[in-house]
């Protein structure tokens, strides 16, 4: 599997960053929330347990549970850039490979590597435990024969899908878990 050719397909001339993504696509963009009432962290194990049956019950509607997913990670090409993130990224993901490098917005001088390698879903209750904690960030997985990317952040989950149709269909049917915004947010 081509990796680029792929992403290209689903994202043309974007990189693997989310905020990137949910600003290209708007149409195809939807948010949903972790906790009842939007609340942003889990304090307890039950609250940890509501956040990864949510995740895995919308992303497992749209996907096969043994689908070939594809993670990105982002990695600050500067030493004294303080990156627990990509550490812990090493730690859940063997081998990743090297995607393509962006300037960082704040700094010109900063590059940020991105990575990418195969995710097995079993693995898919730690890495939501790790984002809900703040230890992992800004991951984003693929599948590509889905169209679909997911990319779980501290409060909730973000979802690009093929067109508005598709996004519409997955926020009418978890209407409950939408944040009541009109902005989506």
């Amino acid at each position: 599997m081509n990796i680029q050719a792929e992403w290209n397909r689903i994202s043309p001339n974007l990189p693997p960053i989310a905020y990137l993504l949910k600003q290209a696509y708007p149409d195809r963009w939807v948010r949903f929330h972790n906790l009842p009432n939007s609340k942003r962290y889990p304090e307890t194990e039950t609250e940890y347990k509501t956040i990864i049956d949510r995740n895995e019950t919308v992303l497992f509607s749209l996907i096969d549970k043994q689908a070939e997913l594809i993670a990105f990670a982002p990695k600050y090409d500067d030493e004294n850039t303080d990156q627990p993130s990509f550490s812990e990224f090493n730690r859940l993901i063997a081998e990743p490979a090297h995607f393509g490098s962006v300037t960082s917005e704040l700094d010109s001088e900063i590059s940020l590597n991105i990575y990418f390698a195969k995710f097995l879903t079993k693995h898919l209750p730690t890495l939501i435990r790790l984002v809900a904690d703040e230890v992992l960030s800004n991951i984003i997985l693929a599948d590509f024969s889905a169209g679909i990317l997911y990319h779980p952040y501290d409060g909730g989950m973000d979802f690009i899908l093929e067109n508005k149709a598709k996004r519409d269909s997955l926020k009418a049917r978890f209407s409950e878990w939408y944040p009541g915004s009109t902005s989506g947010l």
